[in-house]
């Protein structure tokens, strides 16, 4: 889970971070590119031919795109910059905003902490009251982490909770949203909300195995959801295996129970199909209570909302991966929700508290710590009791700041910009932090002020590892396989965005030369999508520079 893969490099790619962590001589400039205002600025006319025609043919006028590349120094002028100080909708490409100010303000070590208190004594492998899972904000507290720490729990002496099990999510106060509202795809785990409590991303993996006989395909649901009835199997049809999701006549729609109405076809072999729970506020308890049963737990009460009593017992605490690795996620997949969880954690108004507990801290600023006491390889956990729960005395609960907000995390990021980033010219609007928004916006100029002051920062190395490698890995895994972009293959980190009317591409690419690119792209028009070709147009031209 902390470990990234296997990446293909070039010759260039090996120069760049060379190049890039060992310049530290990059001057910082407040209103960077201001070159929609000088007499050097590049117009329409200067558009590669290749982009000129690109957009063309999709019906995109040069109106609706803005574009900056720039040398990676701050004081050299641009290559190309049209449209620059225009504020545009970057969709995905917010993700480097959110990513970069977390990387700042928080580093690379950084750790939230899902901890599990107890409002009774154990004795005999009964908790005598409630069993109380208190979310610090976890970006990706998913299945295996889950079992891990309550296995721990379990082998340390805790056998069944004779009162309910509380869920706190009161870290973050998020408004309640339909998970549809967006596109109307409820169902799609890109549209999950986010939630100090989040479990597994809110969504099933449904798992589908053909069985040479009876002519079925079983099924299985991950993770075990708490009264949730899932057909076992579903009947095999032979036949091209397309469009599979279709063909099964999934009723996904009802919280306790999923239906097929049609069949698997046998062609498909294994599959898999993760779904958003239709009841994301029933999502966590289920998760959990059928996890824990699925261990030989049992709970006695319910399960409900609530927030951890101030003489509770902290039993255990579950760190997540450190930001560093969570980054990597959310910028070379794109995963929305998780960069939610990082923005709001920019709102809390003292985020260290999410990384430390009573009587066992972890101190951000203490990398070596850090990272050893958050290495999923060799811990997954860490437990604070001995095994005699019933004689540790109740300890204070160290949740004291105020709940994060959507607002509070422009404000945090806002402020952050201006201080370190660019001017008020070019303070971008994050919305909620992830790009899926109507809302988002952010100037080619001050993405490129971004770049440019990431590439200066001691935590490059992280930003720059998290970005996809075009033609390699990431959401731009697929460019160039057609050939159209040779040099820019292997030799750009970029992170894409796209909405229904939005294209965008923003990264570092090395140059033929050697020399070292920023390049910033947003196409806004209600063809956007069909310009992606174009803006790849644009990353392979600072690639033959």
């Amino acid at each position: 889970m902390g470990t990234r893969p296997l990446k293909r490099t070039t010759r260039h790619t090996i120069d760049t971070m060379n190049h890039i962590k060992s310049t530290s001589l990059y001057p910082l400039a407040s209103g960077l590119l201001a070159c929609a205002l000088s007499s050097g600025c590049a117009t329409a006319g200067d558009l590669p031919s290749a982009v000129q025609s690109r957009l063309h043919k999709v019906g995109v006028p040069i109106e609706a795109l803005s574009v900056v590349i720039a040398p990676v120094q701050a004081d050299l002028p641009a290559l190309l910059s049209i449209n620059a100080a225009q504020p545009r909708n970057p969709a995905s490409v917010a993700k480097l905003i959110t990513t970069a100010a977390a990387l700042d303000t928080l580093g690379p070590d950084f750790v939230w902490h899902t901890n599990f208190y107890a409002t009774g004594n154990v004795q005999a492998g009964l908790l005598l009251g409630d069993m109380v899972i208190q979310g610090g904000g976890d970006p990706k507290f998913v299945v295996e982490r889950i079992t891990a720490a309550m296995q721990t729990l379990r082998a340390q002496g805790l056998k069944n909770i004779m009162g309910d099990l509380v869920l706190d999510s009161s870290a973050f106060s998020i408004p309640t949203s339909d998970a549809g509202s967006f596109d109307g795809e409820a169902l799609r785990p890109y549209n999950v909300q986010p939630d100090a409590l989040l479990v597994n991303f809110k969504s099933v993996v449904l798992k589908f195995d053909p069985q040479a006989t009876p002519g079925v395909a079983t099924v299985t649901v991950e993770p075990p959801m708490a009264g949730l009835k899932v057909p076992s199997t579903v009947r095999l049809v032979k036949g091209r295996c397309g469009d599979w999701r279709s063909k099964l006549g999934g009723d996904l729609d009802q919280a306790s129970v999923f239906r097929f109405n049609g069949r698997f076809p046998k062609s498909c072999g294994q599959q898999e199909w993760p779904v958003a729970y239709i009841a994301p506020d029933q999502y966590a308890g289920k998760a959990l209570m059928g996890i824990w049963q699925s261990l030989g737990g049992t709970v006695t009460g319910e399960v409900r909302i609530g927030t951890t009593p101030t003489n509770a017992k902290l039993l255990l605490s579950s760190p997540s991966l450190p930001l560093r690795d969570i980054i990597a996620d959310v910028n070379k997949f794109s995963n929305n929700v998780m960069a939610q969880q990082v923005f709001l954690t920019l709102g809390l108004s003292n985020p260290t508290q999410i990384a430390a507990f009573e009587g066992h801290a972890v101190h951000t600023n203490n990398a070596a710590k850090t990272r050893s006491t958050s290495n999923l390889l060799g811990h997954a956990f860490e437990a604070i009791l001995p095994p005699a729960f019933a004689a540790l005395p109740p300890r204070q609960v160290p949740w004291t700041t105020q709940p994060a907000t959507f607002s509070s995390a422009r404000t945090k990021v806002t402020q952050w910009w201006l201080s370190k980033v660019g001017t008020l010219a070019d303070v971008p609007w994050v919305d909620n932090g992830s790009g899926l928004s109507r809302d988002g916006r952010v100037s080619a100029n001050g993405l490129v002020a971004l770049l440019r002051h990431e590439a200066n920062q001691p935590n490059f190395s992280d930003f720059f590892d998290s970005l996809g490698i075009a033609g390699v890995d990431g959401t731009v895994s697929r460019m160039g396989r057609d050939g159209s972009t040779p040099f820019a293959s292997g030799n750009a980190r970029l992170k894409t965005g796209t909405l229904k009317d939005v294209t965008a591409v923003a990264g570092y690419v090395t140059g033929r030369s050697g020399r070292q690119y920023v390049v910033a792209a947003l196409v806004n028009h209600e063809d956007a999508p069909k310009a992606r070709a174009a803006l790849y147009q644009l990353v392979e031209w600072a690639a033959n520079q």
